[in-house]
C-alpha cells in the first residue's frame, strides 16, 4: 500500500523470471494469513534477507480515472514509467504498467484510443506474454475491455486526427535497435488531450467526467478473460 492509502500494483513476471508467467502483482506489507487456496503469492528474498511479498492477479478492473507518467529511479538511473489509476468503490488501485515506451504501455495507450473506450464504463486490463506458434515471435501487451467491449489497439491512418509516427531504428554492433519513444509520446499526448484532459492545455488537470464517477462506479459486468491467453 502506498502512503496515500492507494493499493500498489505492477505488471511483471512471477518470480522476476524473464520467461515466467506475466501477471498483475500487488505489493503487500506481509503475506496474509489465509486458508483460501485460490490466492497466489510471489515471495522474493533479497541477499540481505529483506522479503517482498506480492499477491498475484490475472487481471484488474474498475473505473479508469487517470493515466500518467511518473519518474522512477531504477538501478541508479531515472526512468519514466506509465501509471494507471483505477477506482473500485472506495479502493484506488495504482498500477505501474511499465516503462513509458514498453509493449505493455504502448498496448494500453493504443487500446484507450479505440473509439469504443468510454471513460464512464467499467474498465478491465489483463497482461499477456507468449510466443506466437505460427511466427515464433513473442507477443507481449495488455488486453483491455471497456464495459462489454473488447478494445482494439488503434492503428494510425495517414491524414487523419490519429496518425502515430513510426518507431526509429539504428544499427549498433550489427544489431538493429528500435526506439518506440516517439510512438509512446504521440499516443500518450493523444490519450491525455482527448480523454483525461478533455481538451485542456494542462496535462495534469483531471477530466470532469472522471470526477463524477469516482464515488459511483457503473455496475457493468465484464466478460471473462480471453481464452487464447496462456493463463
Amino acid at each position: 500500500m502506498n502512503d496515500d492509502g492507494s493499493r500498489r500494483f505492477r505488471i511483471g513476471r512471477i518470480g522476476a523470471n524473464k520467461t515466467g508467467e506475466v501477471a498483475i502483482l500487488e505489493l503487500l506489507k506481509a503475506k496474509p494469513e489465509t486458508t483460501d487456496t485460490r490466492r497466489r503469492f510471489d515471495i522474493r528474498t533479497k541477499e540481505d534477507g529483506t522479503q517482498f511479498v506480492f499477491e498475484i492477479f490475472g487481471a484488474i478492473d474498475g473505473i479508469l480515472v487517470d493515466v500518467y507518467k511518473q519518474p522512477r529511479e531504477i538501478q541508479g538511473i531515472t526512468e519514466t514509467i506509465l501509471v494507471a489509476d483505477i477506482r473500485d468503490g472506495i479502493d484506488l488501485y495504482r498500477v505501474e504498467v511499465g516503462h513509458f515506451d514498453s509493449r505493455y504501455s504502448l498496448a494500453l495507450l493504443a487500446s484507450l484510443a479505440d473509439p469504443n473506450f468510454k471513460i464512464t464504463d467499467r474498465f478491465r486490463m489483463q497482461p499477456y506474454a507468449f510466443v506466437d506458434k505460427a511466427t515464433q515471435k513473442p507477443r507481449i501487451g495488455v488486453t483491455c475491455h471497456s464495459g462489454a467491449n473488447k478494445l482494439e489497439k488503434r492503428r494510425g491512418v495517414a491524414d487523419s486526427d490519429f496518425c502515430p509516427p513510426e518507431p526509429t531504428q539504428a544499427v549498433f554492433k550489427g544489431e538493429t535497435l528500435w526506439d518506440f519513444s516517439p510512438v509512446a509520446e504521440y499516443l500518450y499526448n493523444w490519450v491525455r488531450f482527448n480523454i483525461f484532459d478533455a481538451g485542456t492545455k494542462n496535462p495534469f488537470e483531471p477530466a470532469k467526467a472522471v470526477e463524477q464517477f469516482l464515488s459511483t462506479p457503473a455496475p457493468i459486468d465484464v466478460p471473462a478473460p480471453d481464452s487464447d491467453l496462456p493463463f
